[in-house]
């Protein structure tokens, strides 16, 4: 058994979490056991499995031989398994609920890089350590026998709904000064997340409303949000101009034709997100304009190719 010391930054404060290079019934990876004192209301655990622990859910969950029927598939197709379990901790009946995103290597590229599961571990410190929620990463475990498989397993967070559907179904219905009150809400987030985002130089190539994930929408005060989907993010070597709009077109061009959001709302989040950048919205005029008609472009495009599909299928 190996230890190594990871420390991981959040916000200007450096905390150590001690992961272990785990091996167990052919799956070989890395798996958070021990997280510090400060940092456990952070990741929202005060403990984590053990090394026995993890052997033990891996052999209950992940071998061929393993009861699935205890499991809470979200998703499930023939190279993506996504799934809910709980995973024990020592001899206690309570434990930590946990998701599971099982994925099958694909391509000879696909067996020399690093598995989808180590990438998107340590893409989700990567986003910790800027300041950005999201699921905290407690494993990234792969095996090579017949197919090359691997796990990542990050901790569950509950009662999230992804932007796209408070657009959609939740602004037009509520009363509103409450709308009002978590569009203000939302604006500041989004703006800060993105924001963020440029200052750390990570992009998201995919960074549309289902994408972003809206904790306490219920109660705009306290509403936050949190980034799930992994696999777009990555380091910008080059910090190419375009990059920095991309987020904002992305984003508008996907809520385009919704009731619950007016141009009003995009040009206050273009402002802000101004401000958080540059400390300044002089040119947000100008930029605004351009954005929204590289929004409209991009959603009818996105529209051609859904029908494309949709006849290809047919």
């Amino acid at each position: 058994m190996t230890l190594e010391q990871t420390h991981v930054r959040f916000g200007a404060e450096c905390k150590p979490v001690e992961v272990v290079q785990l091996q167990s019934d052919g799956w070989i990876g890395r798996t958070v056991v021990r997280v510090t004192e400060q940092s456990s209301g952070i990741m929202g655990v005060s403990r984590c499995p053990s090394e026995g622990d993890w052997r033990r859910w891996i052999k209950s969950s992940l071998t061929e031989n393993a009861e699935s029927a205890r499991r809470e598939y979200l998703k499930y197709s023939p190279s993506v398994e996504i799934f809910r379990d709980r995973i024990s901790i020592g001899d206690s009946d309570g434990g930590i609920e946990v998701v599971c995103k099982k994925t099958k290597g694909v391509g000879f590229l696909g067996r020399l890089r690093a598995s989808r599961a180590e990438r998107n571990f340590r893409r989700g410190w990567m986003l910790l350590d800027a300041g950005i929620q999201t699921a905290v990463p407690l494993a990234a475990i792969e095996r090579r026998e017949r197919v090359r498989e691997s796990c990542l397993v990050t901790r569950f967070v509950p009662d999230l709904m992804d932007l796209d559907r408070i657009a959609m179904l939740d602004l037009p219905r509520i009363s509103g000064s409450r709308a009002v009150a978590l569009k203000m809400t939302l604006v500041e987030q989004v703006a800060g997340l993105f924001a963020r985002l440029r200052a750390r130089r990570l992009h998201h190539r995919d960074m549309k409303a289902s994408n972003i994930m809206v904790a306490n929408a219920n109660t705009p005060a306290t509403a936050s949000l949190f980034i799930l989907d992994l696999d777009g993010l990555g380091a910008a070597s080059r910090w190419r101009r375009g990059l920095r709009w991309q987020p904002l077109m992305r984003l508008a061009a996907s809520l385009i034709g919704y009731r619950g959001v007016t141009r009003a709302d995009f040009a206050r989040c273009l402002r802000r997100y101004l401000v958080l950048t540059d400390g300044i919205d002089r040119e947000w005029r100008n930029h605004y304009r351009r954005l929204s008609a590289e929004a409209r472009s991009y959603s009818a495009a996105s529209g051609q190719r859904k029908r494309g599909k949709l006849d290809g299928i047919g």
